[in-house]
């Protein structure tokens, strides 16, 4: 069977360690979790859409519609990707799963790039509102990106490095006091990373512990099965020692009734009924 190691890291926290067989099977769940989520990552073109109504009046509507345009198309490529995965996958193909990981991500790098773009070209510095609806649009969908991507962190750091950085980069190309909130812009991307890193940990290990107990339900099936056997074939074997055995007694039994009929003798006939 499958040997599952639980190797303690510190007083709180284990990591389990296991055979390549098995990890090869959590990685293919994990990214089955991560295409999981390809219907909650087109929600955001709805985002998209208010976005771009919210910026109607202060953007240029070829840049915008252009802009929306270009999203629609990606999200279409996204969504097309996930059902061809799942098709495959419940056709029961092999499947490199590894290959569809990696160009999850690559639709994840391109959809951070179209939204990162969305301040080069759509925010004006000098209107508070303009920069609030584009600042915390683009750090929503940056938050929201940790549970969509976080079972595979590369699909995350495509969206997120594209993205935050992008916008942090046009404040800090912006100058003066802007380049302080770019700073922190940056800044603001490591909680997101650390949390998004904790939580492909817990996706990993919670993965694993199901096959695991997965694991151990077999090895103790396993082993039932094979006492039942070993139960089986002890009671056979009394069954042949009783068979065997039953025969010579019955005979003697026989030789000891007609031996008792001819003995005439009181003493032969007590030790006779002794050794009935």
């Amino acid at each position: 069977g499958h040997h599952v190691r639980m190797v303690k890291t510190d007083s709180s926290r284990q990591t389990i360690s296991l055979p390549p067989e098995l990890e090869e099977r959590v990685f293919a769940e994990r990214v089955r979790t991560l295409y999981g989520h390809t219907s909650i990552v087109m929600v955001g073109f709805l985002v998209a859409c208010i976005c771009v109504v919210m910026l109607w009046s202060s953007t240029s509507h070829e840049l915008l519609v252009g802009w929306l345009a270009l999203t629609l198309l990606m999200y279409i490529l996204r969504a097309l990707l996930g059902r061809f995965f799942f098709v495959s996958d419940r056709q029961g193909k092999r499947m490199n799963f590894a290959r569809w990981a990696w160009g999850y991500a690559l639709g994840s790098a391109i959809s951070g790039i179209l939204w990162g773009s969305l301040p080069w070209f759509a925010m004006d510095a000098a209107s508070l509102n303009n920069t609030l609806i584009i600042t915390l649009i683009l750090y929503g969908m940056i938050a929201a990106s940790i549970g969509s991507y976080s079972s595979f962190l590369p699909a995350f750091f495509a969206f997120v490095i594209t993205s935050g950085c992008l916008l942090a980069f046009r404040f800090i190309v912006e100058g003066g006091s802007l380049v302080l909130i770019g700073v922190l812009l940056l800044l603001f991307l490591l909680p997101n990373t650390i949390y998004a890193v904790t939580l492909s940990k817990t996706i990993r290990e919670s993965i694993a512990r199901r096959f695991e107990r997965e694991v151990l339900l077999a090895d103790v099936q396993e082993k039932r099965e094979e006492a039942e056997r070993a139960n089986m074939d002890k009671s056979r074997f009394l069954a042949a020692v009783s068979h065997d055995l039953r025969q010579p007694l019955h005979a003697l039994d026989l030789f000891h009734s007609s031996l008792k009929s001819k003995v005439a003798d009181k003493d032969q006939q007590r030790l006779l009924g002794l050794a009935s």
